[in-house]
């Protein structure tokens, strides 16, 4: 049984609200986890496939950044292939999306690691 998880679910999720535990609190800034569940959402249209939700898994399959040089930090802080690989992808735009711009918080851009 599938149940469709709408945007305000889905913060609350990483968020740590309405019964949700708070483990992931702090992955995802409140634009991040917009962009982010656009992102899904437009994911699953285009493969008409119903996407199963898990926090550990988008966890470690995305990261948000404020600029390259945070995103360069915590490349550095993985084994070499991973470095090279996601550095190449990084670098191609492959793999990147925009956090849109907000001027009252300071918005970057989530790389999904492959």
């Amino acid at each position: 049984m599938f149940m469709r998880m709408e945007l305000h679910q889905f913060i609350d999720a990483f968020e740590g609200r309405n019964g949700w535990d708070d483990t992931y609190t702090g992955h995802f800034s409140v634009a991040g986890l917009i962009t982010l569940f656009d992102h899904i959402q437009a994911a699953e249209i285009k493969s008409d496939e119903q996407l199963r939700f898990s926090r550990a898994k988008l966890s470690s399959q995305y990261t948000e950044h404020l600029t390259w040089t945070d995103y360069v930090e915590h490349i550095q802080s993985r084994n070499s292939w991973y470095q090279k690989h996601s550095i190449e992808q990084t670098k191609n735009k492959q793999n990147v999306i925009h956090i849109p711009y907000d001027p009252e918080k300071q918005t970057g851009f989530i790389v999904k690691h492959f």
